[in-house]
């Protein structure tokens, strides 16, 4: 799903509670900014959930080396967040689609993207 990072807190405490399941990672897709990248990052998830140079997010996060760059995260629409399912693949592409026609975030960004750019109602997006 597509939120702002006013939900930080609640994903990284999923990753605290989720530290025994196996594979249940938040990663974060080195991204573009381009509505095209987003699409290829949302396939790239749908496909296999799995990336080799992605940076995990949350509590193992300090486990990563330290890299300033814009990255996508697509979670789930409920907990586990890491786990996708069928509906939330339909509900993702509606939410990149809806992007690209309702904002000026495709297909340039400023150099703060995701200061101010989503809205409260991406928070219920789909529900």
């Amino acid at each position: 799903m597509i939120y702002s990072h006013n939900l930080a807190y609640t994903f990284f405490t999923s990753t605290v509670k989720n530290l025994k399941i196996a594979d249940c990672k938040l990663l974060g897709y080195q991204w573009d900014g381009s509505y095209k990248n987003a699409l290829e990052i949302s396939h790239e998830i749908q496909k296999s959930n799995q990336c080799s140079n992605c940076l995990e997010m949350g509590i193992n996060a300090v486990n990563h080396q330290t890299q300033i760059r814009r990255y996508l995260v697509i979670t789930s629409a409920s907990t586990p967040y890491c786990q996708l399912t069928n509906d939330d693949e339909s509900l993702i592409t509606k939410a990149i689609d809806k992007l690209k026609s309702d904002t000026a975030l495709f297909p340039q960004l400023p150099s703060n993207p995701l200061k101010n750019i989503f809205s409260s109602e991406w928070l219920n997006f789909g529900k």
